[in-house]
């Protein structure tokens, strides 16, 4: 039997001579684990000491805000849309996010997502283990 599945599939990609990643789309060692710096207080070397909570927040925000205009000046990508680094976020990113303009964010939780949804889950069939019969299943669930 035959099934139409609409899906997204995320292409990275490198250009050469574009430099599109930030501070805040690396990761930080916080506690000698490492830790999405999108989503924690960085260590400011220079100050001996972590960001204060305006710090991070007003960090964030300028560079999903830059990020976003980057996107939109070298590629003219208009469409305003965020994929969290591993996965992660906050309120705070959330709210940093809707005031740098970006109006979907992709999560790696699983779901199914409605037209009014801002946040985006997925599905992930691109696994070895995700047959037909399996993906139909894990759709199923949500309906």
């Amino acid at each position: 039997m035959r099934r139409l599945i609409p899906g997204v599939a995320f292409l990275l990609l490198l250009l050469t001579g574009v430099t599109l990643t930030g501070h805040t789309l690396q990761s930080e060692v916080a506690g000698g684990q490492p830790q999405p710096a999108l989503t924690h207080p960085t260590y400011l070397t220079q100050r001996n000491r972590t960001e204060s909570a305006e710090e991070y927040r007003r960090r964030i925000r300028s560079d999903l805000t830059f990020m976003n205009e980057r996107l939109r000046s070298e590629l003219g990508n208009h469409s305003r849309l965020l994929a969290f680094p591993y996965g992660a976020y906050n309120e705070e990113t959330l709210q940093a996010a809707e005031e740098a303009g970006i109006g979907l964010l992709f999560t790696i939780k699983e779901g199914i997502n409605s037209a009014a949804d801002r946040l985006v889950y997925r599905i992930n069939a691109g696994e070895p283990y995700m047959t037909a019969d399996a993906l139909i299943a894990t759709i199923s669930k949500y309906h």
